[in-house]
């Protein structure tokens, strides 16, 4: 209990600073104001949800990496983070140099999945690349066997040829000692810009709903009208499961592994913000 009591006597200075005007610093975070209210005025004082603190810390600091945010904190604040959320206390798992230049770096879906290939334990050679490439376009165009010539496959050769080049002179890719491609930085997280360009062309050309019963492909989706606090909560308790996998697949990557893709998505489906006073001319 003393450390809670320690916990909240760092924290509640930083409360009181936006607790008059909270709108703009809850707005994009996990927090309401009705927690903002009970965590500054110690109501039911245990710890807070980790992921909803980091949110607002993030608001608050304007920082996203996780180690700047606990590092500006420090102290109980700093110390219950780390406990609570352990995956991210790794740097690399949410490199903030990388999230700002991602744009810059990844501009075609090519270059994204020649990096999301290379950034696997794994890597990936460039005759792995070649098939990746050439596979997607063979099922986009509807080809079949016969029209893949050899002048076909030199085409996509020089096209990764042309994308390795690049990613290595951005600092994003280099050759390894056993002869695969590699990202620089691994454990990568993709910022909602990235993950929103290209994800839905992945998705598209790499899902396989048909091997669903073989264990290797699941797509689907459902929706339901729900109040607004359960939406928060079943948020929060998505990403608490999406980072729990991430975990175990970083606790079990290996050289021989093969390249597996896990996609989490929640968000609302409605905009209310609209002026729709004239309904019944639509």
């Amino acid at each position: 209990m003393q450390n809670v009591e320690a916990f909240y006597n760092e924290l509640t200075p930083i409360l009181e600073k936006i607790k008059e005007s909270p709108e703009a610093f809850l707005d994009g975070t996990e927090v309401s104001k009705v927690t903002l209210w009970r965590w500054t005025n110690g109501i039911n004082r245990k710890y807070p949800d980790p992921h909803k603190l980091l949110s607002i810390l993030s608001k608050v600091s304007g920082k996203k990496n996780f180690m700047e945010i606990v590092n500006q904190f420090e102290g109980e604040i700093s110390n219950y983070l780390c406990k609570s959320l352990p995956w991210l206390k790794e740097e690399s798992f949410q490199d903030s140099n990388f999230e700002n230049n991602q744009n810059e770096i990844l501009k075609d879906f090519q270059s994204f999945l020649i990096f999301i290939l290379c950034e696997t334990e794994a890597g990936a050679s460039k005759l792995e690349l070649v098939s990746s490439l050439a596979n997607i376009s063979i099922k986009k165009l509807g080809l079949s066997e016969k029209d893949v010539t050899s002048n076909f496959l030199r085409s996509y050769s020089e096209i990764v040829e042309k994308k390795i080049q690049e990613l290595i002179k951005k600092g994003a890719l280099e050759l390894g000692g056993d002869g695969k491609y590699h990202t620089t930085k691994k454990e990568v997280l993709f910022n909602s810009d990235t993950v929103i360009k290209f994800y839905p062309e992945l998705i598209k050309n790499y899902s396989r709903p048909e091997e669903a019963h073989l264990g290797f492909s699941t797509l689907w989706g459902y929706q339901q009208s729900i109040p607004v606090e359960l939406a928060k909560e079943i948020k929060t308790e998505t990403k608490e499961f999406f980072q729990k996998i991430h975990q175990k697949m970083l606790s079990n990557k290996n050289k021989d592994g093969v390249p597996f893709q896990v996609v989490y998505w929640t968000d609302r489906l409605s905009f209310d913000n609209l002026d729709c006073s004239l309904e019944e001319g639509f």
